[in-house]
């Protein structure tokens, strides 16, 4: 990607609707693959437009090896469904009235029950697990970690967990994926990343079959071996191998990659800016995340090695997300090259993880 066209990317602009190729890492490790979705999971229906939006994480299969890659992104047309009487019209005055009160009962009724989940100590047990398993737990403040049990609550709660590839979803698997990604949510107001309703999950990389436009006009049929995937409306997909590996990688992590997709999904759209509590940060989002964005960009076309994955160079909505796990995985190195860029993320998410263990 040349710098004209990164500059040209905006924090606040619509989704690519290119399909990123992936790119390989130096290092390899053994894996099946399973078949996984089609291009287009699962997603809940509603009555209105689904904005639907895709940020891939890729593998690439050579002689039967998997070799782990930075992230792919390719966006998807929006779907349109009609509404419950089979057309798109508006609702009439009464019935938007109506469907106002029932939202407000619903809402008053998922914060009581989200109170009271939040009020529900996690098993012994559990924080063993968490603290053995976890180094992101591990390195909390201590006086973060009632927080994050409630938070993990609601979490478990609220989320549903699907195994695919004869995978049995367990105790482990769901609070080791939970639990970082309510590291995400402490210290902020939070909705508990309200478009996300469930989570697959394969054994290792899963494949999956779809068609594509080459630059000679041409239609194939590829195979594209991923390791994890973000649809911003309804659904998460990951490799469980590719998660625990990740646990004891300081350089990426793919469960607070695809969650910070979903966090970014909050504003209405992937393109880089989260749901922003005020007007001061908004304006200094802009500017930090743009420049910060060019300077990537230009070290990766010189090969020069930063603490933000190379990948993040390509759009908006994957330089946020790679952001994400420089400023949980190498803060002090972040803070070092790009310290305008981690005191934002540092307002953004009222964390400073250089002051944890």
């Amino acid at each position: 990607m040349s710098s004209q066209t990164i500059c040209s990317l905006s924090f606040m602009s619509s989704p690519s609707q290119n399909i990123s190729p992936p790119r390989k890492l130096p290092h390899v490790r053994d894996a099946p693959a399973w078949t996984g979705p089609s291009s287009c999971p699962w997603y809940p229906i509603s009555h209105e437009t689904l904005p639907l939006r895709a940020s891939v994480r890729h593998v690439s299969i050579t002689s039967n090896v998997l070799r782990r890659s930075v992230r792919g992104s390719r966006g998807v047309r929006a779907r349109h469904v009609l509404d419950a009487r089979g057309g798109s019209g508006d609702l009439h005055a009464p019935d938007a009235c109506r469907c106002a009160g029932e939202d407000m009962t619903m809402l008053n009724r998922s914060s009581r029950r989200r109170r009271s989940l939040r009020r529900q100590a996690l098993p012994t047990e559990w924080w063993t697990l968490l603290m053995e398993r976890v180094p992101l737990v591990q390195r909390l403040p201590r006086e973060d970690l009632e927080e994050l049990g409630g938070h993990l609550q609601v979490l478990l709660g609220e989320k549903r967990f699907e195994g695919a590839g004869d995978l049995q979803i367990t105790d482990e698997i769901r609070l080791i994926t939970l639990a970082q990604a309510a590291v995400l949510l402490l210290h902020r107001e939070t909705s508990y990343f309200p478009r996300l309703v469930s989570l697959i999950v394969y054994p290792g990389a899963y494949v999956v079959r779809e068609t594509i436009e080459t630059e000679e006009m041409l239609v194939e049929e590829v195979e594209d071996a991923r390791v994890g995937e973000s649809w911003s409306l309804g659904t998460l997909i990951l490799s469980w191998e590719e998660v625990e590996a990740d646990l004891e990688d300081d350089q990426q992590n793919v469960v607070l990659h695809e969650f910070a997709h979903h966090l970014d999904a909050e504003s209405g759209e992937m393109n880089g800016a989260p749901l922003l509590p005020d007007r001061e940060l908004r304006r200094q989002w802009a500017a930090v995340m743009s420049a910060a964005h060019h300077r990537l960009g230009e070290n990766t076309q010189q090969n020069r090695p930063t603490a933000l994955d190379p990948y993040g160079a390509e759009e908006p909505s994957e330089f946020f997300a790679v952001a994400v796990e420089a400023f949980f995985l190498r803060p002090h190195r972040l803070a070092e090259e790009e310290p305008d860029l981690y005191r934002l993320l540092a307002a953004y998410f009222r964390q400073d993880p250089i002051t944890w263990i």
